[in-house]
């Protein structure tokens, strides 16, 4: 939907949200509290880190993508000997 993301450094967070997204130390209340207000007040950088992230569910995430993924696994199976 365009809104940016921001997560925190816990176990695989970092690595599921992708790239141009804010990345927080886990349960540092603060810097979450700081990373919210940083995006409040910077209209251009919410809307790039919006952006990016409606690009890439736009891309990884529609059924059409998870299927071509899904569709690949199984012909793997398929072609296994």
């Amino acid at each position: 939907c365009g809104t940016p993301v921001i997560g925190s450094s816990s176990g695989a967070i970092p690595a599921g949200i992708g790239p141009g997204v804010l990345v927080v130390p886990q349960q540092h209340v603060p810097a979450l509290a700081d990373a919210t207000t940083d995006l409040c007040r910077d209209p251009a950088e919410r809307a790039r880190l919006g952006r990016l992230g409606l690009e890439r569910a736009s891309r990884q995430f529609t059924w059409r993508a998870v299927a071509g993924r899904m569709a690949a696994i199984y012909q793997q199976l398929v072609a296994a000997p």
